[in-house]
């Protein structure tokens, strides 16, 4: 058999009775407006002897919808930009091309503010609106699905007065008191989220928002005002977007990190007497303004999963598919810098295992609007496994807990997530703290935050984390319902050291693969569609280095292809679409799963990628072998084989031969 190396091309068919005409393969489907059409949809998937429904979003041709994303944040909590996420749209274009290329994102939360908006009582400011719908038309033409995000911390910014050393953003001066104007003060907080649990002035001024009193002698109701705002921002983005545009809006996250005024210290009441009524007026304004076919974007008390926290919160009526469990989470001792021990492997599995667990009691998509780390942290706070952590528990849990298997779990559902931030401007910020002084430029120039994982340096971008973690592999879309996904990224902390890494390890062949090496491996069931599977992968993956594995097909690439040629259950690596400079983007595998009469709705099928190491022979009997150890395992027997190596969370040891 001849040998598998970078200049040889080895295809490996195994199926030959399909029904379905390959010679309709072909890329229509990129330009077909289903293909945009987002919706909720249950999916059912059968695994360890235990069924599993989890709602799910799906595009308008079938396929399962897998979005990864950034919030684009960071400079809409400025005055310097007006309260946009961009100074210009102009200067959205640069971040999205870039986020484009590098990142292959697909999904945006993209902030507007109150404040912006309606900047004085029953006034709206029209150029501001025209401005963030110029803005979004930049991520929208990158095809990247936009999430509406009316942000807001510490609830308002003229809560502080010229020398507070916080600050906060959101809501318009209007909506806070006289008397509480430039009045907040936190004697203990050592960052700014602890006013929203020891800033009585805080707590005040948001209590006249959730019980929606009128103040200042405005006979308007504080949250109708912000409400009447919002349909009025509704409507503008939806009648000045085109309906093929407006298919890339994904839905509305209407307040940003909720948290309870203070004479309701019991959470779970804020939850049911306060805060859920206000997401159902949310909804309620959505499907007045056009919005219908929208998602909403409900988040609970902000703290609700972390130690002080009561929990998840399930409302008297499930909200259902109409509604998205939208969730944060962050390493609270890490992001204060307080951790001794580095993070082990598989550490956030059950922190995300919380937020598929209050979806699931929604009847709801889970959805992870933001997470992340303080970039410039060393040691047990390093941002780089700390971050690669929680992307590994957004797609993986385990069998059995941490205590009992390094296997991931046959099924787990993969929570889809934007994390915190992309800045472009990062470090050439000109802000005057509470608007007087001092001019703020380093960093993220609010709060002493400093989360952006990039900057432009000479207009030429850099990382301020390892940029793999930036450039990762992640399937959009998927033909089938996705049974779970793994990318065993190897990401470097700041010490060189890498954080934990995953083999392939198929139970009952005493072999592994992969050990060192960069791949991901997608699980799927059934067919949904007749368009193909679609894995984004970045332009760090040298194309002529790759492999890709089916339990059709064994293919070792060369080059990029020019389009599918119309094989059965074809594998095709092309140029990523929407890009600006195709050249100097990542790519995106497409894969098709032809109908077969062996297959049913419950078959299971895989595509494993993963990148050759210059000293590894990969010969055609080892890919072989390799992959029917992968169709024995995933296809047959319905099991993951991919086992976690290194040090784990709660120090379980890594036997020799798996069990």
């Amino acid at each position: 058999m001849p040998t598998i190396n970078a200049l040889t091309l080895c295809s490996v068919l195994t199926s030959i009775a399909l029904s379905t005409n390959v010679s309709a393969h072909n890329l229509s489907f990129d330009n077909d407006p289903a293909a945009t059409h987002i919706s909720v949809s249950a999916k059912n998937i059968t695994a360890n002897g235990r069924s599993n429904t989890d709602q799910t979003f799906v595009d308008g041709l079938g396929r399962e919808i897998y979005m990864r994303g950034w919030n684009v944040s960071g400079s809409g909590k400025l005055a310097e930009t007006g309260y946009k996420p961009f100074k210009s749209a102009a200067d959205a274009g640069i971040s999205f091309d870039l986020m484009g290329e590098t990142a292959g994102s697909n999904v945006v939360r993209f902030t507007v503010a109150w404040e912006g908006v309606n900047p004085r009582p029953n006034e709206i400011d029209e150029g501001y609106l025209q401005a963030i719908v110029a803005q979004m038309r930049e991520a929208i033409r990158n095809r990247m699905y936009v999430l509406v995000d009316f942000h807001n911390g510490n609830y308002s910014r003229y809560l502080f007065g010229p020398n507070s050393k916080f600050t906060g953003d959101g809501a318009p001066q209007y909506a806070v008191r006289h008397e509480y104007r430039g009045k907040s003060r936190c004697v203990p907080c050592v960052s700014w989220f602890e006013h929203s649990l020891l800033d009585p002035n805080l707590g005040n001024a948001i209590d006249d928002f959730w019980n929606n009193r009128a103040i200042n002698g405005n006979p308007v109701r504080i949250q109708d005002a912000f409400l009447w705002q919002m349909g009025v921002t509704l409507d503008y983005i939806r009648t000045h977007l085109s309906p093929a545009e407006f298919n890339y809006v994904l839905g509305l996250d209407p307040f940003n990190e909720p948290v309870a005024p203070n004479h309701l210290t019991k959470q779970q009441d804020f939850n049911q007497k306060l805060l859920w009524p206000f997401h159902l007026r949310v909804r309620e304004v959505m499907d007045v303004h056009g919005w219908a076919g929208k998602l909403a974007f409900s988040e609970l008390i902000v703290y609700w999963s972390t130690p002080i926290g009561a929990g998840g919160f399930v409302p008297d009526v499930k909200p259902g598919a109409r509604f998205v469990f939208d969730a944060h989470f962050y390493d609270v001792p890490r992001l204060a810098n307080l951790a001794v021990l580095a993070p082990g492997n598989g550490i956030y599995l059950k922190d995300i295992a919380k937020v598929r667990d209050v979806a699931r009691a929604w009847g709801s998509a889970p959805f992870l609007s933001e997470f992340g780390a303080a970039v410039p942290f060393k040691g047990a706070s390093d941002p780089n496994p700390v971050i690669n952590y929680i992307y590994q528990a957004l797609e993986a849990n385990n069998t059995g807990g941490l205590i009992k298997s390094r296997y991931i779990s046959p099924y787990t559902h993969p929570v889809s997530a934007t994390e915190w931030h992309w800045d472009t401007n990062y470090g050439r910020h000109q802000e005057f703290q509470n608007g007087v002084g001092p001019m703020l430029t380093a960093a993220d120039a609010w709060n002493n935050e400093d989360f952006s994982v990039v900057n432009m340096i000479d207009g030429s971008p850099g990382w301020n984390i390892n940029p793999d973690l930036v450039q990762r592999t992640y399937p959009r879309r998927s033909q089938g319902r996705i049974v779970n996904f793994y990318e065993n990224n190897l990401v470097a902390d700041k010490s060189g050291r890498l954080s934990g890494g995953a083999s392939i390890r198929p139970q009952g062949s005493n072999r592994e693969y992969l050990r060192g090496n960069r791949f991901s491996l997608l699980v799927w069931q059934g067919r949904s569609s007749n368009a193909p599977s679609e894995i984004f992968v970045p332009r760090t993956l040298n194309s002529h280095e790759l492999v890709v594995i089916t339990e059709r097909q064994v293919r070792s690439l060369t080059q990029t292809d020019s389009a599918p040629v119309g094989v059965m259950n074809e594998v095709a690596l092309l140029a990523d679409i929407g890009r600006s400079n195709p050249a100097n983007s990542g790519k995106r595998l497409l894969v098709w799963d032809d109908a077969d009469s062996t297959e049913s709705a419950d078959s299971w099928h895989y595509a494993l990628i993963f990148h050759r190491n210059p000293w590894e022979l990969w010969n055609s009997t080892r890919l072989q072998q390799l992959q029917a150890d992968l169709t024995r395992v995933i296809v047959q027997q319905k099991k993951s084989p991919v086992w976690m190596t290194g040090n784990m969370e709660g120090g379980l040891y890594e036997p020799d031969i798996p069990r």
